[in-house]
């Protein structure tokens, strides 16, 4: 996802940019402005995981880390300017999915889009999860088709050891 969504009170008091999330779900008020992309995450997980949608949202995404570049006051994500947006891909985003070769990416929103075809990375698109356009829906059926899309990688044994971990 380019842009997640609002950083949240908490996560404006850390220091660094980037946020463990320990839970996508669990303790989070959903109809709060600040958390409806993970409603819309959800949507998407629902159709990879069918059954049990929420724990294994916890199994495979709880851990991961939220980075955002910061802004100047007042900017807005159309405003990034492109040398920090190179700058973040060229040497973050490339280096960190060289550590994975081997992974199923989404592209969330078109920023996220346009960002992986610039690297030159195959990946599976949907709407993106937060504003403007989430709730259309085109958006939902965007997410119903790639959650539908990833399913089968995401479910199959041998991308998984014996325990269901990733490898």
């Amino acid at each position: 996802m380019a842009e997640l969504g609002p950083i949240t009170p908490t996560e404006a008091k850390k220091l660094l940019p980037a946020i463990n999330h320990d839970s996508f779900l669990r303790d989070r008020n959903l109809n709060l402005q600040e958390h409806y992309w993970r409603l819309n995450l959800k949507t998407l997980c629902s159709y990879v995981w069918p059954e049990n949608t929420e724990q294994m949202m916890e199994k495979h995404l709880a851990g991961s880390c939220t980075f955002w570049m910061s802004l100047p006051h007042g900017s807005t994500t159309k405003s990034v300017p492109k040398p920090l947006i190179e700058y973040f891909s060229n040497t973050y985003l490339r280096e960190l999915l060289r550590l994975f070769p081997n992974a199923l990416i989404l592209a969330a929103g078109g920023k996220a889009r346009d960002r992986l075809r610039r690297l030159g990375v195959d990946y599976e698109h949907c709407w993106a999860f937060t504003r403007p356009g989430c709730n259309r829906r085109e958006a939902h059926e965007s997410r119903a088709a790639a959650g539908k899309a990833l399913a089968p990688a995401m479910n199959h044994r041998s991308i998984r050891g014996e325990e269901g971990e990733w490898r």
